[in-house]
């Protein structure tokens, strides 16, 4: 399960018209909105673990500690933060905005750039 039935949201009634069986109708609009919002806070804390952990290896492999004292390069939480600003844009978004023109906005608000921050985040790992 992901977050990928935020393309869902916005057009219920087109879904149930046609007979699709979408998160959203299955267990209900707002029980997917929180499970949606639930999905955006367990990703966070997955990349967090990610740089706390991995990163960390990676880093202390490629340098000596002494330099930069095995910590991650400050690059990586400008991406974090942008990361956490997304997510916590998208949540309140779908929390508060519940009409399909509004769930669009949410879907290509959070879409877009999400991956294109990960994809930057993740490369950067590669690097490092």
């Amino acid at each position: 399960m992901t977050t990928a039935q935020v393309q869902d949201l916005r057009d219920q009634k087109g879904d149930k018209f046609v007979g699709r069986k979408t998160l959203p109708i299955l267990i209900g609009d707002n029980i997917c909105r929180w499970y949606t919002i639930l999905m955006l806070i367990i990703s966070l804390l997955v990349i967090r673990y990610i740089s706390n952990n991995f990163l960390r290896v990676m880093v202390e492999k490629k340098f000596e500690v002494n330099i930069n004292n095995g910590s991650v390069p400050y690059e990586f939480d400008v991406i974090e933060f942008i990361l956490i600003a997304l997510n916590a844009s998208s949540c309140i978004r779908l929390f508060i905005y519940r009409q399909p023109k509004q769930d669009n906005i949410t879907y290509q608000k959070w879409y877009g750039p999400i991956y294109c921050t990960l994809f930057l985040y993740y490369s950067m790992q590669a690097v490092a």
